[in-house]
């Protein structure tokens, strides 16, 4: 069985130490995938822990997958059914990911690589931020995407490529990357 399977297996058995593992290991970048697709810091953070509820509640019948995409793909589903409520789109600031060791100088220039990053994401069409969300947000494998999006495995690994080469050239021109 997979370490993080028999975490969750022992979260719901009460163990208050692997619960505080699970909510450490998962829900920043829980938080991240649905503050992307739907914009809201406030929803984001609901739906991070609704996803945690949810998978403490889920009647799990295989362990086949990671725990990660397991949970990536309940945040998705999630964001997605909110962000359909949503009438406007909101942009990404505000997203601070929490870490207390760099200088306030080092904090401003990566909150503003980061906002780079989220603009060009946001830049893409529909099909390729959510395969890109999806892979580096949700830990989503290609077949767990594919499934998720009900697209070929094939065609999740181009839109991945695609949105990746996409945001590095973005990237590239702003000075991000070299």
């Amino acid at each position: 069985m997979n370490p993080d399977w028999e975490i969750l297996r022992r979260a719901r058995n009460g163990d208050p130490s692997s619960w505080r593992e699970l909510l450490y290991a998962y829900l920043p970048r829980l938080k991240a995938l649905a503050y992307f697709i739907t914009g809201s810091a406030a929803a984001a953070d609901d739906i991070a822990q609704e996803t945690m509820f949810k998978a403490i509640r889920a009647q799990i019948s295989h362990q086949t997958g990671s725990l990660g995409g397991f949970l990536g793909t309940i945040a998705f589903r999630l964001a997605v059914k909110e962000s359909q409520y949503q009438e406007k789109s909101v942009g990404l600031d505000g997203l601070d990911p929490p870490d207390g060791t760099n200088s306030p100088l080092d904090s401003i220039i990566k909150n503003e690589q980061e906002h780079i990053l989220e603009r060009a994401i946001k830049e893409l069409d529909r099909e390729h931020s959510e395969v890109l969300i999806l892979r580096f947000y949700g830990n989503l494998s290609y077949d767990e995407i594919s499934r998720e999006l009900d697209i070929p495995v094939g065609t999740a690994k181009s839109r991945v490529f695609y949105a990746v080469k996409t945001c590095r050239q973005k990237l590239k021109e702003k000075g991000i990357l070299e």
